[in-house]
């Protein structure tokens, strides 16, 4: 729902989706090389609701809480102009 948030702006967006697994993980990394997230919202985005243009901002912090409850950690790996990516991976 970001990504197509991102895309509404106007600006041409390209996602890239991968899925790693191996005996001992799994990984699903999504991107996009749009705008980076603002910093003051970046710390935030996994410790509660964050205010946004799009919403209320409660969407990634609500992912994370269920990850974590089900052995995963999802984070924001990336955040500059161009790259914009969150990580979903075990953590067992």
């Amino acid at each position: 729902e970001n990504a197509r948030y991102k895309q509404q702006s106007g600006a041409e967006l390209q996602i890239q989706v991968a899925l790693t697994c191996t005996t001992s993980s799994i990984r699903l990394t999504v991107s996009d090389d749009g705008e980076k997230i603002a910093e003051e919202q970046a710390v935030q985005l996994f410790a509660g609701p964050v205010a946004s243009d799009s919403g209320l901002g409660i969407g990634l912090y609500q992912a994370a809480k269920q990850a974590e409850m089900l052995g995963y950690q999802l984070a924001l790996t990336a955040n500059k102009p161009g790259d914009v990516t969150f990580e979903l991976k075990t953590t067992r």
